[in-house]
């Protein structure tokens, strides 16, 4: 047998190609990383050559772990880590067995979180989260990056329209007086203090009982959706845990307000309310 690809007679396969001697014949086949522009596996000789790059990155022709991502240079590729990854102790990074783990980047001198904000490590990232008793600026949100927060304010509750009653009056009254001297760190007092106020007003209404029922009901419904949404604000300043606040014996007694647990969970508890951050329950118990 001839070796056509022998350095005396040197067959000219072409750029990225290289030379496959046969049992009496021979053929040309592009070097690892290229393929033919047919698709074909193999030609004859320069004139018939179209060595072209394989992108494996596309192709699936690579074996890049999935903590890594393909990057495709020419006739090969390289698996990198990927952005807030690193290689694990002993792997490279760069060739197609590097294998990464996640940066930890708050405990490290990467994160840029505000002051006002924590930083929450994730996997391949972290985010700023704002402190307990905080909330977002206006303009921003909440576990992004540029987070930045201010201590919360008392939700606002507004009385119900066009119902004239002194007692509902007062009781609003103390409610903005809480509101005025709201401290997230007094959360806990502050939520005991708004309890102690509806279950008064409830024990003893006055000239409430002298309302329509129409109107009855009207201030039922502000009690109850109002309360909620001062307690599920306030929350997010508790620490985790469950926290119990008593009330006396008349809360529910009037206009049927239920005597129950007022749960504040995050999902996916069955007493759960939208928009709590962490677990804060507050109970409130009648003897």
């Amino acid at each position: 047998d001839i070796n056509e690809c022998g350095p005396l007679l040197a067959v000219s396969c072409g750029k990225f190609a290289d030379c496959q001697n046969t049992e009496g014949s021979y053929y040309c086949t592009c070097i690892p990383g290229y393929e033919l522009a047919s698709g074909a596996r193999m030609f004859r000789n320069e004139s018939e050559n179209t060595c072209q790059d394989v992108n494996e990155c596309t192709s699936g022709q690579n074996t890049c772990h999935s903590s890594t991502h393909c990057l495709n240079n020419i006739g090969g590729f390289e698996c990198r880590c990927r952005p807030g990854w690193k290689p694990v102790p002993g792997s490279p990074n760069g060739p197609s067995n590097t294998i990464c783990e996640d940066v930890d980047e708050c405990n490290s001198a990467q994160p840029t979180c505000h002051k006002s904000t924590v930083c929450i490590n994730t996997m391949g990232s972290y985010k700023c989260r704002c402190r307990r008793g905080w909330e977002p600026k206006p303009g921003f949100r909440d576990n992004q990056l540029n987070t930045s927060c201010e201590e919360m304010s008392f939700p606002t509750w507004t009385p119900p329209p066009r119902i004239k009653s002194q007692r509902l009056s007062h009781f609003f009254g103390r409610v903005q007086g809480l509101g005025r001297h709201f401290k997230p760190a007094l959360a806990q007092d502050t939520i005991q203090d708004l309890i102690q106020e509806v279950d008064g007003l409830l024990q003893t209404p006055e000239d409430l009982e002298a309302l329509p029922h129409s109107e009855q009901h009207c201030v039922a419904t502000n009690l109850l959706s109002g309360l909620e949404d001062v307690l599920r604000n306030l929350s997010q300043a508790l620490p985790n845990g469950t926290l119990t606040f008593n009330a006396s014996a008349g809360t529910g007694k009037y206009w049927g307000l239920p005597q129950a647990l007022l749960c504040l969970f995050p999902p996916p508890l069955s007493c759960s309310l939208t928009g709590v951050r962490d677990h804060a329950c507050i109970s409130v118990l009648y003897s």
